[in-house]
């Protein structure tokens, strides 16, 4: 009782007041507030101001902080850090400490980040949830708060205390170099955690959070007008009747960036598998109708075509949906690429790492990962994957349990298309690249320079031509205002004529493989010319 009523007499009164003017404010705020902008309205930062803002709030961290934060949850020993990275999402500190055990601090990068905090209690339940109902290999969260970080700020920073998993992220070479014994047992572990995932169903998509983190109406106002404090927890097990789980709206990485972009992005929960599919179709259009740098007539055309032609109704009739929709949802990892794989030297598995963002996803959107199935574009340029090899094994592993079973029935892939869909659904970025080299190639024949230029210019396509150049136009505008505030990223720029030209070297490519083709179909034409003329002449001959 006694810390509540010194807590009362010492808040910073001018704060609350603040506060509860905005609280007080916000219903009538909401109904006067202006429609939401339209994508095409946005000036999102570009990412040279990202990254400056990301390499100005890590040059801001405290060391000594960190490391008297990792010393608090680690009984007092001293410790040093060994080093730091940078991913997307997080910074990571690797802490050393004084009795040989090693630990990682983690911090959401702020600027690139929205809902911090809910998206860190989901990442941490979640983790929590798979350690109580799998043996997945995951680092273990030992704590998870809010400290002050940062010098010169009395702003709090969300962080995680999670164990280290030794080892090395994986990469393909190193499966390609392997040998075929060690190569089979990695592809084997990471096919029983697939497994393991596909087994654990739920009713509705979304993403996971304790039943004690939705607060009452009291605890909401509290929380609304008093300042935040810093605080830390320690999980609890998701088996305890007060900790099970509750969905709410995804966490969803791309809306993330979309909220980073100032667009309004709501989080969702679906009930079938169409209305995450068609949810998923409106972020995608959402994302593919922001301006960007530098975006010519063809590249946006290009873009929509793509967008138009992956409508719901086309992708439903390609992965068999019916009215009676899925209802299944499997818990999914937002980003299993083969660098969120840690293994040792003789290529055990020895943890699967970063699972913020993590959703529930129908069974149509659970596949395989990119770089497993060949969809990649290190994969599709080379021709390499280790899908049959992957589902081989996964075959042979039909007996270990239901859900391997299971899994090995539903990846029995019959139509090509499938897979590539499927993937952008997941994951609506990857919407170009994929389309164009795994879908388009086999829904049409004629070459994309003459077909989808064509297609614009129909007079029921009208719709579609004026919202491709509304998009260039707000594109040079925000090119111009970009170059006016010495915001233009050269480095952005540069990297969009990689992918041009990556995208007509590859469709080059096809046409030259065409031709070859062609090439040998008239040797081989003429090659049975030159023998039957031959054999006529020896015939004549024999006459």
């Amino acid at each position: 009782m006694f810390p509540l009523i010194e807590r009362f007499f010492f808040l910073p009164w001018a704060y609350c007041l603040a506060r509860l003017r905005q609280f007080l404010w916000a219903p009538l705020a909401f109904i006067s507030r202006p429609a939401p902008p339209s994508p095409l309205e946005l000036r999102p930062p570009s990412d040279k101001q990202i990254k400056q803002q990301i390499n100005n709030f890590i040059d801001s961290i405290d060391k000594d902080a960190i490391c008297a934060l990792a010393s608090k949850h680690n009984g007092g020993l001293s410790c040093d850090i060994r080093c730091q990275s940078k991913g997307s999402f997080n910074v990571c500190f690797v802490v050393d400490f004084s009795d040989g055990t090693t630990r990682l601090v983690r911090l959401p990068l702020e600027p690139a980040v929205r809902d911090v905090w809910d998206k860190v209690r989901s990442e941490v339940y979640t983790m929590q949830y798979l350690r109580d109902h799998t043996n997945i290999p995951i680092p273990r969260v030992y704590a998870y708060g809010r400290s002050r970080l940062k010098r010169n700020s009395s702003a709090l920073q969300v962080f995680m205390f999670l164990e280290y998993i030794d080892g090395r992220p994986l990469e393909k070479a190193m499966l390609r170099k392997s040998s075929e014994e060690r190569r089979r047992r990695l592809l084997g572990e990471i096919a029983d955690v697939l497994a393991k995932l596909r087994g654990l169903e739920f009713s509705q998509g979304g993403s996971l959070i304790g039943n004690n983190e939705t607060p009452g109406a009291w605890s909401q106002i509290r929380r609304t007008l008093m300042p935040p404090r810093e605080e830390s927890f320690t999980p609890q097990s998701t088996e305890d009747p007060m900790f099970r789980p509750r969905i709410v709206g995804a966490f969803s990485l791309r809306k993330n960036e979309l909220q980073v972009d100032g667009y309004t992005a709501p989080r969702f929960t679906a009930t079938t598998a169409r209305e995450f599919l068609e949810e998923q179709y409106r972020l995608m259009r959402c994302m593919w109708s922001i301006p960007c740098q530098h975006l010519s007539q063809q590249c946006g055309e290009r873009q929509l075509f793509a967008v138009h032609a992956l409508r719901p109704e086309s992708a439903q009739q390609t992965l068999g949906l019916r009215a009676n929709c899925d209802t299944i949802f499997c818990l999914s990892h937002p980003d299993f690429r083969a660098e969120n794989i840690i293994v040792d030297d003789e290529l055990h598995l020895r943890g699967i790492i970063d699972w913020e963002f993590t959703e529930l996803v129908p069974r149509l959107a659970f596949v395989p990962p990119l770089w497993i199935t060949g969809h990649d574009p290190v994969s599709v340029g080379t021709k390499i994957n280790f899908l049959s090899d992957f589902l081989s094994i996964l075959s042979s592993r039909k007996h270990i349990s239901s859900s391997h079973a299971q899994l090995a029935h539903e990846w029995a892939f019959e139509d090509d298309s499938r897979l590539p869909i499927a993937h952008i659904l997941r994951d609506p970025a990857e919407t170009e690249f994929l389309f164009y080299a795994s879908i388009y190639p086999k829904q049409y024949s004629e070459p994309r320079d003459d077909l989808i230029p064509a297609f614009f210019q129909r007079p029921e396509n009208e719709e579609l031509r004026q919202f491709v150049q509304q998009r260039v136009r707000a594109s040079e505008q925000y090119t111009q205002y970009l170059r006016d505030n010495d915001l233009f990223d050269e480095e952005a720029h540069e990297w969009q004529k990689i992918r041009d030209s990556m995208a007509w070297s590859q469709e080059l490519l096809k046409k030259s493989r065409e031709s070859d083709a062609r090439i040998q179909e008239l040797l081989a034409g003429a090659d049975k010319l030159l023998h039957l003329r031959t054999d006529t002449s020896r015939l004549n001959e024999e006459l």
